[in-house]
């Protein structure tokens, strides 16, 4: 999805699933620039989820996501999905496990601090078995799993990338 945040109100419209993000992209964005009732010089900061995903959806995200903050001259701040939807589910409890399909019966998963204003990684993004991935970790809130993934929210991304750079974080190159 693509998302404008303009004065605290997010204008965002999803995308199709896994198809043809490199011709709707462009157009898409456009769109939702015009329902915002701004220009792309209005842009003063561009996020991008950089995965897990769709290896050709996040190639084709982050490559227009470069073209867009080079051009524009404006900073570019790349976030994992697993972040956003640990953000997400941050009134759900302090400590976040999240995951998405991985290979056959493993996950990409990490867990996450979310009584903060940016997840802190607790354990690392891998490729993980479920059952390790959460050993030992007790009473904690689950997002995702090896058959199924949230939808991660591009106003997600954009708001933590705002509270990224808000809070002094140098912009990332995906």
């Amino acid at each position: 999805s693509v998302v404008v945040r303009r004065d605290g109100v997010d204008h965002e419209e999803l995308m199709p699933e896994r198809r043809r993000q490199g011709t709707t992209l462009g157009p898409v964005s456009g769109r939702v620039l015009a329902a915002a009732n701004a220009r792309a010089s209005d842009i003063q900061a561009v996020a991008v989820g950089i995965g897990p995903g769709s290896y050709t959806g996040v190639r084709v995200g982050v490559t227009f996501a470069k073209t867009l903050a080079f051009t524009l001259e404006v900073p570019l701040v790349g976030l994992s999905g697993l972040m956003a939807l640990a953000h997400d589910a941050r009134d759900r409890g302090p400590r976040v496990a999240v995951m998405a399909p991985g290979h056959r019966t493993r996950v990409y998963g990490a867990v996450y601090r979310t009584d903060r204003s940016i997840p802190e990684l607790e354990r690392p993004i891998d490729l993980w078995d479920r059952d390790v991935l959460l050993a030992g970790l007790g009473d904690i809130t689950v997002v995702g799993g090896p058959e199924s993934s949230p939808r991660v929210h591009a106003a997600t991304l954009a708001r933590l990338a705002e509270a990224w750079l808000d809070d002094g974080r140098s912009a990332s190159d995906p």
